[in-house]
């Protein structure tokens, strides 16, 4: 097996000398340090430097090549330098020496190559090229590894990185002003931020006045971009140069901002959907290539990228141009992931074949595990779509009735009369009376969707009542069709709504289907329970919000989940061991008292990877859990909590042989007792992006990394929101992922939302 991963020739890194930069009185626990820290590694690179960050922002290391001055400061931050030098060696510091690595190649991108830098080990050329109107670059992601004995591994991935300038469109587009204004409104922007990160917000008016005639809190809007320094400093960054007469002003409507936006429509870009079929040639030019040409591609990259050495110190870095091949002296085990049969109504079972499981038919055949003889759905829609209502639910129930899932029934309707958010959220609450036992289906308006959205499933979150959101898009084209042509077009659509609205009725324990079998082969003795853990931010509100959820027993039922909003991914130990212990305690008490059993494991999958000292704070928070499960009976003295973190993002690509046009498909990558890379989907065109697993701890040791890689491959299977395919990533991820973002913008869901 082979990967985009170029291993240095020859002469190892053995050691680096390095000085450290220590900052002085970290004390303030709002204030984050990592940003000080990388603003001070950044102005040494920028003075051709070789230098790291590490420990949450407390150091910087630099290369010692060159006098230091003995202190620096950085965002009210001051770093002391050290009087002596340290040597760090590949066995022992090897976060810090890839750093250092990465701070090279980062100088040799942006200084010789001019490469725009877009997130940290994603560049891509300065000079953009165009199709109609949008505009593309060719980038790459790249990142470093050092092995134990001293070797330097350059994780290497092209791709392309899309935009669409509104002003692209303004400018070349030959529609007139009215035409552009109902083309842009309700479209999803990406719009730029003085904080350093940009977001997305619904585009909500268009006006064609100039920016020099608009006023903003006082002054032109044209003033306020150009003659404010934090303003006038974005337009520098983004080379942007307004003038007076600059028309149209784009309005838009952010989730997090409670009044409306104003933009010269130099500053913004059209968020891009490149599924949309209007942009077929978008998607030749992307690169999702076929693997030998994905090879090709990356060489060439690498080539550009390190043709030349790299010198850390004395140590001349050059690099071998050909695909790593992890066969050579056993660097790594190959390990064959097979799907697991699973289980529907009436003991029906999936074939067992090297394919996954056909669950669209199996659920034709066999039906859901659990049965029920209808569902009552409250219908809030807006007054433009009550001619629509009867066809879908006529069309919905004919696809559930195929997949033996219960008709769905109006139990009732609440009219908007204006497509206004804040009507979605008084409609929504009041059905206090009358949603308690049903689900709701909401339909969202043309424009302001998003703000409807949240505004819809706060007010229902309040009420504790499931819901289902569709488009008014969707709802026209039911109204308009004849139930027979396009047929597959329409009906995958509406079997897949069926089951998303069904599994929203179901309650703890109850299924459409789940595993036939303990998963990965454990005991069926066994109680163990996963959990999922995520975080998502909003960086314009600088909220954080953290959920997890809890699935399973080992058959893979959903028994528990739960949101916490919690500032900063970095969680304090007290706080993991009250998850634990409170995963733990309400699965435990869900089942009937005569039949518990004592918890045998937890293991969490937690969404990201787990960085330097954040591991003792989980170390620290599985063992307190343990003992007090122990102290209230719930969990024996030889129960076990196991950590492992899932990496989903990175330039790390797996390739098979030859013979088999490089794909390879469900497979892992097993590098150690604790590491792995896994290939969870199909290759269809291109060579899939592969997730990392890292068994980060368990208080027992006594099960390695390829167990896990099995149980992460058969967890997928149950998302049963997707009939067609399942997802690269387990179902306990899924929840937390939807949850931690709903939470985010405090909206509360009611029990099991996906």
């Amino acid at each position: 097996m082979f990967s985009n991963l170029f291993v240095t020739k020859n002469c190892p890194v053995a050691s680096v000398t390095v000085r450290e930069y220590r900052a002085k009185e970290m004390s303030d626990p709002d204030k984050n340090y990592n940003v000080a820290a990388n603003k001070l590694r950044n102005k040494f690179i920028n003075q051709g430097l070789a230098a790291a960050t590490y420990k949450y922002g407390e150091c910087v290391y630099v290369l010692d090549s060159v006098s230091l001055n003995e202190t620096e400061e950085s965002e009210g931050v001051v770093y002391e330098l050290g009087k002596s030098t340290m040597t760090l060696t590949p066995d022992k510091n090897e976060a810090i020496i890839c750093d250092l690595i990465s701070s090279l190649v980062r100088r040799r991108l942006q200084y010789d190559l001019h490469y725009k830098r877009k997130t940290a080990g994603h560049y891509y050329e300065s000079k953009p090229l165009a199709v109609d109107l949008l505009e593309y670059y060719n980038g790459f992601k790249y990142a470093i590894e050092v092995f134990p004995d001293g070797r330097v591994g350059l994780w290497l991935d092209p791709d392309t990185v899309w935009k669409q300038p509104i002003s692209r469109y303004i400018e070349q587009t030959k529609k007139s002003n009215e035409e552009i204004r109902k083309y842009l409104i309700g479209k999803t922007a990406v719009c730029p931020s003085i904080k350093g990160k940009s977001f997305t917000a619904e585009i909500a008016d268009v006006s064609f006045k100039s920016i020099g005639e608009q006023t903003i809190e006082g002054k032109s809007l044209y003033d306020y971009w150009v003659k404010n320094d934090a303003n006038a400093r974005l337009l520098r960054r983004m080379g942007i140069q307004l003038q007076p007469t600059d028309a149209p002003i784009i309005t838009v409507q952010a989730s997090w901002a409670n009044r409306r936006l104003d933009y010269p429509y130099k500053l913004l870009e059209l968020s891009i959907d490149l599924l949309d079929p209007e942009l077929h040639y978008a998607r030749k030019i992307k690169k999702v290539m076929r693997p030998y040409e994905r090879i090709k591609d990356t060489v060439d990259t690498a080539k550009k990228v390190v043709g030349s050495p790299l010198m850390l110190g004395q140590t001349n870095i050059e690099f071998d141009f050909s695909l790593f091949d992890w066969s050579q002296k056993n660097y790594a085990k190959v390990s064959k992931l097979s799907p697991p049969i699973l289980l529907f109504g009436s003991n029906g079972k999936s074939d067992e074949s090297d394919k996954d499981p056909r669950i669209h038919s199996h659920l034709q055949q066999y039906g859901p595990i659990t049965k029920k003889e209808q569902v009552g759905v409250i219908c809030i829609f807006p007054k433009s779509a009550e001619t629509h209502i009867a066809k879908f639910f006529n069309y919905l129930n004919r696809y559930a009735k195929k997949l033996q899932l219960p008709s769905f029934n109006v139990a009732g309707t609440k009219i908007i009369e204006k497509t206004d958010p804040d009507e979605y959220t008084i409609g929504c609450k009041e059905l206090k009376n009358i949603a308690k036992d049903n689900i709701v289906l909401v339909v969202l308006p043309k424009v302001r969707t998003t703000e409807a959205y949240e505004a819809a499933k706060k007010g229902l979150g309040e009420l504790q009542v499931s819901s289902q959101m569709v488009s008014y898009q969707l709802m026209e084209k039911m109204g308009a069709w004849d139930g027979y042509t396009d047929n597959q077009k329409y009906a995958p659509i509406l079997q897949v709504l069926a089951v998303q609205m069904y599994d929203k009725c179901l309650k703890a324990g109850e299924a459409i289907w789940h595993l036939a079998n303990p998963v990965a082969g454990v005991s069926p003795d066994k109680t163990i329970y996963f959990m999922g853990f995520d975080v998502s931010r909003n960086p314009e509100k600088r909220t954080e919000s953290a959920a997890y959820a809890a699935i399973c027993d080992t058959y893979g039922r959903v028994i528990h989940r739960k949101t916490i909003t919690h500032k900063g991914e970095r969680i304090h130990y007290k706080v993991l061991s009250q998850w634990f212990f409170e995963a733990a305690l309400d699965a435990y008490l869900n089942e009937p008292e005569q039949e518990r059993k004592k918890v045998d494991e937890i293991i969490l999958f937690k969404d990201g990877p787990i960085l330097g000292p954040q591991l003792k704070d989980y170390v620290d928070g599985a063992n307190e859990a343990k003992k007090r499960l122990v102290d209230k009976g719930i969990m024996g003295e030889n129960g076990n909590i196991r950590i492992v973190s899932v990496v989903k993002h990175g330039p790390y690509r797996l390739y098979g042989a030859k013979e088999n046009n490089y794909t390879i498909d469900k497979t892992a990558l097993i590098r150690s007792d604790k590491t792995a890379l896994i290939v969870t989907c199909g290759s269809y065109i291109g060579t899939p992006v592969t997730l990392r697993l890292n068994l980060d701890y368990q208080i027992t040791d006594d099960m390695k990394i390829e167990k896990i890689t099995h149980m992460f491959n058969e967890l997928r299977y149950l998302d049963w929101s997707s009939l067609y395919r399942q997802p690269k990533t387990i179902l306990p991820l899924h929840i937390v992922q939807n949850l931690a973002k709903l939470s985010k913008e405090d909206i509360e869901v009611p029990y099991i939302p996906r």
